[in-house]
């Protein structure tokens, strides 16, 4: 019940704003994640959480190391375990 919860939550949310991920962007991004070992809520989560602070995952790839708002990314993914 708690991951039907936070998929919902998760689709309610991404309908909140406008991602210019592609649907292969977020594709890639669900396989390297499950790849490395993270569950699909935790990784459909963490996709929510860097659509809304990177343009691209390969941006996000980029760019994440220097991101200076590393804190935000990890509240927001918390969030989705914090219920």
């Amino acid at each position: 019940m708690k991951t039907i919860t936070l998929i919902i939550g998760l689709i309610v949310l991404s309908g909140c704003f406008k991602s210019s991920w592609s649907k292969e962007d977020k594709a890639a991004f669900m396989v390297d994640c499950q790849n490395a070992g993270q569950s699909y809520d935790y990784c459909l989560c963490s996709l929510v959480c860097l659509e809304s602070d990177f343009k691209s995952y390969f941006q996000a790839q980029k760019n994440l190391a220097t991101f200076s708002n590393q804190s935000a990314i990890n509240q927001c993914v918390n969030s989705c375990f914090d219920k």
